[in-house]
């Protein structure tokens, strides 16, 4: 199996140099960068998870500086790499949303560091992503996956995987950078099941299409991974192609935990991928049995893979996506009909990890409170960035900061209601007339066909597979709209319901729905969407549920509202509880060890999946005045977002692990 780009290593001089040290901004004189810790070293660089310090937030970053030795070595050249590869992936952050399937970069410069004479060292710091209980690379997550359920990714998360590669190294090649080093250490991860999210990192041997080299005649990349033009220049030229060729390799370690090209040598590399023999993915000991049990759609893999691998550039795929395309379409035909659920082993290991009880949590406010815009609707991606619709209009939180988000082709005469994410990178949007659209991080704009004299209130789904909708007609009852493959059934309507204000999937057909009666009081109810059922939840007294929130992979959900009425529902059975204080409550959260989180004005509290258990007070500060009416959980880190777009973070000591990125 490849290494990992960071060997964790405190012992190194430039580590010991550079702790502790503030690194002020080169471009943002407001903005530093306070280095707490080194995360880990490889042969070009040495990483530093950092604070990103503002006068208004704290934000945590990887910082990446550039060995001495390698700038003694190349030179100006070192400087002007980073410099030129730090404008060209910049690009990417210019479109908003940006694509999630990259490491968002942040900033770059220079430093003197006294005690290695007068060498200026370039650094360049980008998001931190935590990667949580499975690991934060995509090496430690396949890694775990075999340690921990003897199997590599089943054919739903391999599937998965490959479309976000695909994605990102789209992006990265659309802005003219082919990326050279694809490795199972150098894309990082974040999220569980249908949220999980791919990002490509290190970017330290990139370089814009159609250049040979960066430092001379050093082969550069990874052994295995990268393919005969990279690192002998009369096998043809470098271009997306060169970055194909290791996608396809970085497939077949995801499907079976192995390399497919198992060398630590460049030559023998070159004189496997000659050979036109390719492994088959029936000899990785780890391939899921969905896959080792159909030969046949093995074969076909096999053949996708070795086309992408062949020695000629010239005769692979030109574009990631049309390889991934290709693949995909063989990988899912094991997976019969699409679910959202994680492989049940792989739920099984992970809901049962251990993290530290509440009194372990750090906080750390992201954004202050005290802005003028207010939230409304937000649409969380796994790695905790989301598009909100404001009354500023369509707005991004970036994990640092709020943009505007710049959709074309929404028009002037609709006012946008709610957001919610379809998948990573795929948002849905709607707004008044019935309004219906799909935006995509990859500027892709789709406006669906909705029905007529019908407004939607409250959104959650694929509708492209399955979607639930509320719809809200003129003087009549609320009614819930089963969407599949963007056709629209009979609704179902809620009689003696008022008012819908939460909905959330808790399966592959069901939803938890949440609101106010007619009689003024709280409801919540189970609707299954194929079969059109809606099963009432008892609830303890309350006026109003107003938030709730699921987890396809459990089937859990819970409800909350007004006057700390809350319900929790465990696919079978559910339990209604009052937190303590009755206070209200306006947002909800959920990860996959079942663990709940509801917060209101100046308050988070939050409640185990065991039997029993109690709701306990997490957070809590009087000067935050406006509530808490969107929460993001994953496991050991919940961000939390208040009416007028304040972010809170908090973080168990666990949560934060190594992070390699951008520089190899």
């Amino acid at each position: 199996m490849g290494l990992p780009s960071f060997v964790v290593n405190n012992d190194s001089g430039l580590s010991d140099l550079l702790g502790g040290r503030l690194i002020r901004s080169d471009v943002s004189p407001d903005v530093a960068y306070r280095l707490v810790e080194p995360l880990g070293e490889g042969g070009m660089s040495v990483a530093f998870y950092a604070l990103r310090e503002t006068p208004r937030s704290v934000t945590p970053a990887v910082l990446k500086v550039v060995r001495p030795e390698i700038v003694g070595s190349a030179g100006p050249t070192a400087l002007l790499m980073i410099r030129k590869e730090a404008i060209a992936l910049g690009r990417l952050n210019e479109r908003v949303p940006p694509t999630p399937f990259v490491i968002r970069f942040l900033d770059t410069g220079s430093l003197l560091v006294p005690g290695i004479g007068h060498i200026e060292l370039p650094w360049i710091a980008v998001e931190y992503v935590h990667g949580g209980a499975e690991g934060t690379t995509l090496l430690q997550r396949v890694g775990y996956s075999v340690k921990n359920t003897h199997f590599a990714f089943d054919p739903a998360r391999a599937a998965h995987a490959i479309e976000c590669l695909a994605e990102g190294l789209s992006a990265i090649h659309e802005v003219g950078v082919v990326h050279r080093d694809l490795t199972p250490g150098n894309v990082l991860c974040c999220g569980f099941g249908s949220s999980e999210v791919l990002k490509i990192a290190d970017f330290g041997i990139a370089r814009p299409s159609g250049i040979q080299a960066t430092f001379g005649s050093v082969m550069l990349g990874t052994p295995g991974y990268a393919p005969p033009e990279q690192s002998f220049s009369s096998e043809g030229q470098i271009g997306p192609w060169t970055d194909v060729f290791s996608f396809a390799c970085l497939a077949y370690f995801v499907l079976t935990g192995e390399q497919y090209f198992d060398t630590p040598n460049f030559a023998h590399a070159l004189m496997m991928v000659r050979d036109a023999k390719r492994r088959s993915i029936l000899e990785g000991n780890a391939l899921c049995p969905e896959l080792r049990e159909n030969p046949s759609l093995a074969r076909s893999i096999d053949f996708v893979l070795a086309h992408a691998t062949t020695v000629n550039p010239n005769e692979r795929p030109r574009d990631a996506r049309v390889f991934a395309s290709s693949l995909v379409q063989w990988i899912r035909g094991a997976t019969g009909p699409r679910s959202q659920r994680s492989a049940e082993r792989l739920v099984a290991s992970v809901a049962s990890s251990k993290y530290p009880t509440l009194s372990g949590w750090t906080w750390t406010v992201r954004h202050p409170p005290g802005d003028d815009r207010l939230v409304r609707s937000v649409a969380w991606d796994g790695d905790g960035h989301g598009l909100a619709i404001t009354t500023d209009g369509l707005q991004y939180w970036n994990g640092s900061g709020w943009l505007a988000a710049r959709i074309p082709g929404i028009p002037a005469h609709v006012t946008l209601r709610c957001a919610t994410l379809v998948r990573s990178g795929l948002f849905l949007v709607n707004g008044d007339h019935g309004f219906l659209a799909l935006l995509g991080t990859d500027g892709t704009y789709r406006v669906l066909e909705s029905l007529p004299n019908a407004d939607f209130s409250v959104l959650s789904g694929d509708p492209e597979d399955l979607a639930v909708f509320v719809g809200e007609r003129p003087n009549g009852t609320p009614e819930l709209h089963s969407v599949a493959a963007c056709h629209f059934f009979r609704p179902v309507p809620l009689p003696t319901a008022r008012t819908v204000a939460s909905l959330c999937r808790i399966d592959d057909t069901r939803w938890l729905v949440a609101g106010r009666t007619l009689e003024g009081a709280g409801f919540a109810a189970i609707y299954s969407a194929l079969a059109f059922e809606v099963t009432a939840l008892p609830l303890p007294p309350s006026s109003a549920l107003t938030a709730s929130a699921g987890h396809v992979d459990r089937g859990f959900g819970v409800a909350a509202g007004r006057n700390g009425a809350t319900v929790r529902y465990d696919g079978s059975r559910s339990v209604a509880a009052i937190v303590e204080g009755a206070p209200d409550l306006a947002s909800a959260a959920m990860d996959v060890q079942g663990r709940a989180w509801v917060g209101g004005t100046g308050f988070l509290w939050s409640q185990t999946s065991e039997p029993r258990a109690t709701w306990l007070r997490a957070w809590e500060d009087s000067g935050w005045t406006t509530p808490f009416v969107a929460l993001h959980a994953d496991i050991g880190v919940i961000t939390a977002m208040t009416v007028d777009g304040a972010v809170l973070e908090g973080r168990t000591a666990a949560a934060r692990q190594s992070s390699p990125s951008t520089l190899r």
